[in-house]
């Protein structure tokens, strides 16, 4: 994520900060309007720039391999909730909460669950709609087995 400042009445890039979803580390950079000047500081100080589709910043400890999601640990809760845009939204502000799963998750009024930062009425019909088809699969596997 870039971090822009107001500088001289114009927004300048000012730091990155890693995008990994368990990672609070940020990079100040000399303030600047370019994204090249960005990835040129990031690359030098050890970070790693990837873009798929969108463009993401990984600190030195965080570099994305093939195969992961460029975003988060996975698991059972940031794995329910979708590997998208949206999905590492939710995921990003439960986990930076301390929610880990599911079940916790589950337990949880939506006005709790509303009034944590950066979540709003968009992520948390994603995530009772996530929660309610993983509770109808889980239903459907449990008939399918006693059937058998």
């Amino acid at each position: 994520m870039i971090r822009k400042t107001v500088i001289s009445s114009g927004l300048r890039m000012a730091g990155i900060e890693c995008d990994h979803m368990n990672c609070d580390a940020a990079l100040e950079i000399e303030p600047c309007l370019h994204h090249d000047k960005v990835r040129a500081s990031a690359t030098a100080a050890g970070w790693q720039t990837v873009t798929t589709p969108t463009t993401r910043h990984f600190c030195p400890q965080h570099r994305w391999k093939e195969g992961m999601c460029a975003a988060c640990p996975g698991g059972d809760l940031f794995d329910l909730i979708g590997h998208d845009v949206t999905g590492h939204r939710a995921a990003r502000a439960l986990y930076r909460v301390g929610f880990m799963s599911a079940e916790h998750v589950a337990a949880v009024s939506d006005d709790a669950l509303l009034s944590l930062p950066n979540f709003g009425a968009e992520l948390l019909r994603r995530l009772r709609d996530s929660l309610k088809k993983r509770e109808q699969d889980k239903d459907r596997t449990v008939r399918y087995q006693a059937e058998s």
